[in-house]
């Protein structure tokens, strides 16, 4: 195989999804009071909620200041702004998600006692965890477990008025590898074009 045909190989392999290893994110570069819905951070698109309290839709937030924060590493997490009880996350790549703390957020009476999260793939419902039960200024982690995922939305248990307080700290999870397929392709791909260059010397 020539350098061309290599270094086509080696481009393609490039432009694949990389193997990221493990990914912990600790929140810790962000600013007080920051908003993640509707951005990207991490290689996550953080979405906006369904509604929380008095039907107001909540979104992916930093706490507005250290007070009635409780992370689980560093001084900041994230939390369900306005209590919203289904907040969700969008994967660049399919990821194998290994869990995440999660604490009580402001006042301990909006704390919501319990939370379960819900993995999907192109757009289908493949599991969810059971209730982590006992939310606290204590950071406690949710083994979540699904592998192969794209989006997870984090259910909450209301208490006041339609919202239920979380915060959540240190997301973890392993970034996917080329799917097999598209590797497949590739290289056959790379070999038409080898077998096509052969011919052309023959002739």
């Amino acid at each position: 195989m020539n350098r061309w045909l290599w270094a086509a190989l080696l481009g393609g392999l490039m432009g694949l999804p990389a193997e990221a290893g493990l990914v912990v994110l600790d929140f810790e570069d962000l600013e007080y009071g920051e908003v993640l819905s509707g951005t990207t951070y991490g290689d996550i698109s953080w979405e906006f909620g369904s509604g929380g309290y008095l039907g107001r839709i909540g979104y992916w937030m930093t706490p507005s200041s250290p007070n009635g924060n409780y992370p689980a590493s560093g001084q900041r997490n994230l939390i369900n702004c306005y209590g919203d009880t289904q907040l969700g996350l969008a994967f660049a790549h399919l990821a194998n998600i290994e869990g995440a703390y999660f604490s009580g957020q402001g006042h301990p009476t909006a704390w919501t006692p319990a939370v379960r999260v819900h993995a999907y793939r192109n757009g289908a419902e493949v599991g969810t965890t059971p209730w982590l039960e006992g939310i606290s200024a204590e950071p406690q982690w949710l083994a979540i477990g699904f592998d192969s995922v794209d989006r997870l939305v984090v259910e909450a248990v209301p208490v006041v008025s339609g919202g239920g307080w979380y915060g959540l700290d240190d997301l973890t999870f392993f970034a996917h590898a080329p799917e097999p397929g598209t590797l497949v392709l590739l290289l056959g791909g790379v070999g038409l074009v080898a077998r096509r260059m052969r011919h052309r010397r023959g002739s």
